[in-house]
């Protein structure tokens, strides 16, 4: 028994391994396309033509983004965390989210809250995706409206279907709304006390996020309409014009692109060509595109990195700090 565990164990940490082997490829390939596209000094160039005061205000809309992501958590969850250690972990699984391919990434965040919230990962794993099933819906909404009101306007979007589009709504809604009763006909389809036990307590755990949707959603909404405004005002410092509408959809553009569970490593080569095809699509030379897309992509990573890198360290220094005095 205790080697049929172990082959089985074995073969999923292979097919992991190959699946990475072959995202890095596709990544690596993705991004040597676009870059052989343009000559590799402009995207350096444009350092000294980017307007950084965008930048400064894309960086303190992304603390505020981070505060209300802490803040959801704070008001949903059963259990009163140290909001501070609560701040450092999202911003700390943002980074992850961000690193990490297939948004394995996401992750992170029962495991950060488990190691250093004691909630249990159980019950992180429930509440990231019922918050993820929240942010999915409100995205398909705005992609619903962007489609409606503007498909003739962009030709990325014009043969995205609207009966799609309301489907996946209809089943993201029925997610929200049923899933403590999904997961309690799961209990009793397998009819093992363990899981049945296990059932009832998510369950019951779903409830009573559930019964907070009303202050997730709005949450959820001021968080949406905070990362347009990160990712609005970063495309917004480069020397280009472009409209409002414009901006706004890029920015939902990116959201889109980088939620979508095909990123590779930091997302290279998949968020690069969303903006360089969107930008093309505006008039913007092929050269001008590309270069912005690699230069966007790396201060925005950059500057998550850093926030990461400063949420984590106070994680473990707090952590060593409390220990040293207990």
């Amino acid at each position: 028994m205790v080697i049929l565990l172990w082959q089985k164990n074995n073969m999923q940490i292979k097919y992991l391994n190959y699946n990475i082997i072959i995202i890095l490829i596709i990544t690596l390939l993705l991004t040597y396309f676009l870059l052989s596209q343009i000559d590799f000094s402009d995207i350096f160039g444009l350092f000294g033509e980017i307007n950084y005061s965008y930048i400064v205000i894309s960086f303190i809309f992304y603390l505020g983004l981070a505060f209300l992501r802490a803040l959801r958590i704070q008001l949903i969850i059963k259990h009163k965390i140290d909001y501070k250690i609560l701040f450092a972990t999202i911003l700390t699984n943002n980074f992850l989210a961000i690193l990490l391919p297939f948004k394995i990434g996401e992750l992170s965040l029962p495991i950060l809250l488990n190691k250093y919230s004691g909630i249990e990962k159980k019950e992180g794993m429930l509440m990231l995706f019922y918050l993820r099933t929240i942010d999915i819906f409100i995205i398909l909404l705005s992609l619903l409206v962007v489609v409606t009101l503007f498909a003739d306007k962009i030709f990325q979007l014009r043969d995205i279907s609207l009966l799609l589009i309301l489907t996946l709504l209809s089943l993201t809604a029925i997610l929200l709304l049923k899933s403590d009763k999904i997961i309690l006909f799961i209990g009793r389809l397998f009819k093992t006390n363990d899981l049945l036990n296990l059932t009832k307590k998510l369950a019951s755990t779903y409830e009573f996020y559930k019964s907070k949707m009303a202050t997730a959603i709005i949450l959820s909404c001021l968080i949406f309409a905070t990362l347009t405004f990160v990712l609005g005002f970063m495309i917004n410092a480069y020397p280009i014009s472009l409209s409002y509408l414009d901006i706004i959809l890029i920015s939902l553009i990116i959201i889109i692109t980088t939620s979508l569970p095909i990123n590779g490593i930091a997302g290279m080569g998949g968020l690069d060509l969303s903006i360089s095809v969107f930008l093309m699509s505006t008039g913007i030379s092929k050269d001008l595109s590309i270069s912005i897309a690699f230069n966007y992509h790396f201060i925005y990573f950059m500057f998550i990195m850093f926030f990461g890198c400063m949420g984590y360290l106070f994680l473990n220094y707090r952590k060593y700090f409390l220990h040293q005095r207990s």
